[in-house]
């Protein structure tokens, strides 16, 4: 039918199926696949049938992906008038211990790449107000799709004795907690019939909350986000406390969501996330510091009715605006109106799994192959180089055209200085696909040193496939500056910047070459865009 819309999410192969994954994949999905029309289709980027997926696609979602092989999937959808969408789940640029994402956003050419797919893309969505004042300026289409409930919890009716104070969460949140950790200490010795529980990790809970007494805590150990919910059930208060720092100015609002599904009073921080929806009093509370968190739950540990009263409302709220399948469709309506032209698809090559029934959403089935090398990544991560490459020649020999175990091959070799075996995976994994970028730009890397013409080569020739792969054009500009031609380096890192403006190498190599042409201004305010584009 005319109407019909295929979706695919294009999801990171470490993304594990919790958290952030459920919120803003899997969960939306299935919604949308209740619609009559809509198919969703999630697929990792070590899927052997990613590409294909990604060009067959109406409309394509980044999950805040950075692959440089991306980037010719992308251009060639674009040639097809195909919609792209980019998905900001986090501040990415933005430092926040205990959190595992910005360790991958400090290297530059992460950052660069995704900041250039974000540009590229026909929209972005963001999970909430912050991300959208942060990232607005990338992009002239940027949509708010806030993180939805799929169940709500039974409201109590029982009053509860002790009263149950709690948090659940992520190691994410040391320093966010250690802020309120004597107020809630404070209020657990003025009220002996208090217990505060906690859901999340035990090194964390141990050191933060030691000084409560034994009788008065709970901890309960991390589990799926269904564990998580039975948590919540058990609370009567539940603490959402976040420092205002830019990344958590950027969270999403799913704790208060999450609270007020299962009938607990959220007692928030007075920070950006929450602002838009908690209303003090009314269907939650908000706490600029410590005095004011303290006066909030000597108030409501006093007042059953003001418990009863607020943890209703905010159940109400939920109830009415914050379930998955209400939002659905403003979500569906939005993929279509910028779903110009429609792909050429045929999914039945797939072998596909529903997520659930009475919804077109779908995982694509995982193959021998892709678990092969996804524990290969796992094994050489851990320094288990021998093992890793067994796995990966495995996964090779398993499905002989799937070209990431030999570009992994290649790429642990290289990373070794095994040059010559790395060389002839790399090559390998060219002639299975011609248009992988990372590989022609580790040739050329590979033979820098000793074959400039050779490595120059292998430069262009990813050019030839995506003309704005900054990486290559900046290592053509390296090349020229290793020789000396300072013109020409300065050139092709101008053009390095063309075709990506946030690649902060390029600007950084620009400076060098100012500086070595005595041009001292030129030299400083590229070194200048280069800090601010990567400061760290």
């Amino acid at each position: 039918m005319e109407d019909d819309i295929l979706i695919v999410n294009a999801v990171a192969m470490q993304t594990p199926a919790i958290g952030d994954y459920l919120y803003r994949v899997e969960q939306p999905s299935i919604a949308m696949g209740k619609i009559p029309g809509v198919t969703v289709i999630t697929v990792s980027t070590i899927s052997p049938h990613f590409e294909a997926l990604c060009l067959r696609a109406d409309v394509l979602i980044l999950h805040l992906l950075t692959e440089h092989d991306l980037l010719p999937i992308v251009e060639e959808r674009k040639r097809r008038g195909l919609a792209t969408v980019y998905e900001i789940s986090d501040n990415f640029v933005a430092d926040q211990p205990g959190v595992g994402i910005r360790g991958w956003f400090r290297d530059p050419l992460n950052r660069a790449q995704a900041f250039q797919l974000i540009t590229m893309a026909d929209a972005v969505q963001v999970t909430g107000v912050g991300l959208l004042g942060k990232y607005r300026f990338l992009n002239d289409n940027v949509v708010v799709f806030e993180n939805q409930i799929c169940e709500i919890g039974v409201m109590r009716t029982e009053e509860s004795c002790p009263i149950v104070i709690g948090w659940g969460g992520s190691s994410g949140h040391t320093e966010d907690l250690r802020q309120i950790a004597q107020t809630i200490v404070d209020i657990c010795n003025r009220h002996p019939h208090v217990i505060f529980s906690f859901m999340g990790d035990r090194e964390q809970y141990d050191e933060i909350f030691s000084s409560i007494r034994e009788h008065q805590k709970s901890y309960t150990t991390p589990g799926t986000l269904n564990d998580y919910y039975r948590f919540l059930e058990t609370l009567d208060i539940g603490i959402a406390t976040m420092l205002d720092t830019p990344y958590n100015q950027c969270r999403s609002d799913i704790k208060f969501v999450e609270y007020a599904s299962r009938g607990v009073v959220p007692v928030l921080s007075a920070i950006t996330p929450y602002k838009k929806h908690a209303v003090h009093g009314t269907n939650a509370f908000l706490f600029e510091e410590n005095k004011k968190l303290a006066e909030i739950l000597e108030d409501l540990i006093l007042d059953p009715l003001l418990r009863r009263k607020v943890a209703l409302n905010a159940f109400e709220y939920v109830e009415e605006q914050r379930m998955e399948e209400l939002n659905a469709g403003n979500r569906v309506n939005f993929y279509k109106g910028i779903c110009k032209k429609k792909a050429v698809k045929d999914i039945k090559v797939f072998t596909l799994a529903r997520l659930s029934e009475g919804s077109e959403a779908y995982d694509i089935k995982k193959t021998r192959a892709e678990l092969l090398l996804s524990d290969g990544v796992v094994e050489e991560a851990n320094g288990n180089v021998d093992r890793a490459r067994s796995l990966y020649q495995s996964a090779h020999e398993v499905l002989p055209d799937y070209y990431l175990p030999l570009f992994w091959l290649g790429y642990s070799y290289m990373r070794h200085h095994e040059d010559g075996k790395a060389i002839k995976f790399f090559k390998r994994t060219l002639g299975k696909n011609p248009r992988s970028v990372r590989s022609l730009l580790y040739l050329g890397k590979i033979l820098e040193s000793r074959e400039k013409e050779k490595a120059l080569t292998w430069y262009e020739s990813a050019l030839s496939v995506s003309s704005s792969y900054a990486p290559s054009i900046d290592a053509i500009a390296h090349l020229f500056e290793k020789s000396q031609d300072y013109s020409n380096a300065a050139r092709f890192y101008n053009n390095a910047l063309e075709a990506n403006p946030f690649y902060s190498n390029a600007a950084l190599g620009l400076g060098r070459v100012y500086q070595e042409l005595g041009e001292n201004e030129k030299a400083y305010m590229a070194f200048q865009v280069a800090a601010d584009l990567c400061p760290s």
